[in-house]
Formats: C-alpha cells, sequence, structure tokens
C-alpha cells in the first residue's frame, strides 16, 4: 500500500472512532488481501504460460475435442478458472 494512501486510509479509519488495535487489525487485513491478489495474479501468469504450453501440444497432436482438453486439466486449474470467474462476476 502507498504511504500516503495508507495515511488517508487511517485517517478515515480515526474518523469512525475506531481503536488504535482497530486500525491495525484493519490494515493487517488489507496487506493480506493485497497479498493474497499478488499470489493469484502470479497463479494467473503460470496458467497463462499452462495453458500456452497445452494448446502448442494439442496443436502438435492434432487434437481439438473441448472433452479431451477439460481431460487433461487438473483439477487445480479448474478450480483456479472457477475462482477466477466468480471474482470477475
Amino acid at each position: 500500500m502507498e504511504a500516503i494512501s495508507r495515511l488517508r486510509y487511517i485517517e478515515e479509519l480515526k474518523k469512525k472512532h475506531l481503536s488504535l488495535n482497530e486500525i491495525k487489525a484493519e490494515i493487517k487485513q488489507q496487506e493480506t488481501e493485497s497479498l493474497d491478489l499478488d499470489e493469484l495474479k502470479d497463479r494467473i501468469k503460470d496458467l497463462e504460460q499452462d495453458v500456452s504450453a497445452i494448446a502448442s501440444l494439442l496443436k502438435e497432436k492434432g487434437i481439438q475435442n473441448p472433452d479431451m482438453i477439460k481431460k487433461h486439466l487438473s483439477h487445480e486449474t479448474m478450480t483456479l478458472i472457477q475462482s477466477l470467474l466468480m471474482l470477475l462476476v
């Protein structure tokens, strides 16, 4: 979180009469969410690379059947795709 925006956020919380411990907890929660978002971005990049590799392999093998493609995706990848779709909606 940028320092100036962090200070503004703290000021907003102070105006809401939150205690210092509550402000600390809010900031910690926000940082955790930011880290989760960064991790998600990294996973998306990895997923894009995996999809590109799979697409290349499928082209080489001449496989164009969607059911075959789904079969090769891992459960973790499918879960990540579903989570991303929920975030986008």
